[in-house]
């Protein structure tokens, strides 16, 4: 009689599994165009803003004042429009278009069918598109300072 062993595969921790996500997810991120295009335009919207809006016009008609007026929305009019909030729209359009490529390349198939589980990949997709939406955020915060500084709009928050 033939002893058969058995053959035991460890459990793998949340922590693993999303570490191991977390890496693929970030290399499968900043690999694709599609980020670093996304990032391209958070720098150039504020210094398009800036510079189209405030040399332009008649004296005293300029939409921004200052350089830090892009950054907040007190303003009901279009530039309540064209600030920071632009970024919370990208985002949005980042996420999706990142979690429909998994899908599209059949990585998501892959990936349900062989190792992860659900939660895992809505858990990393999550902190990375945290990771992006704050590259963003900085790349529009430095948009916004070289935009001013074209401009020519002080930095005073007066």
């Amino acid at each position: 009689m033939t002893r058969t062993k058995e053959i035991a595969f460890p459990s793998r921790s949340f922590a693993s599994r999303l570490s191991t996500m977390l890496r693929v997810d970030a290399r499968r991120m900043f690999g694709t165009p599609l980020f670093w295009i996304c990032l391209g335009i958070a720098f150039a919207i504020p210094v398009l803003v800036l510079v189209m809006t405030s040399g332009f016009g008649a004296e005293g008609s300029a939409m921004f004042t200052n350089t830090w007026q892009i950054i907040g929305s007190e303003s009901a009019n279009l530039g309540a429009m064209m600030n920071i909030n632009l970024m919370y729209f990208l985002m949005g359009v980042f996420v999706c278009l990142l979690v429909a490529e998994d899908f599209r390349s059949g990585y998501a198939k892959n990936l349900f069918t062989v190792r992860a589980r659900k939660t895992d990949y809505v858990v990393s997709k999550t902190i990375i598109g945290f990771i992006a939406g704050t590259l963003f955020l900085i790349a529009f915060f430095i948009g916004g300072v070289v935009g001013g500084s074209v401009a020519g709009l002080p930095m005073d928050l007066g």
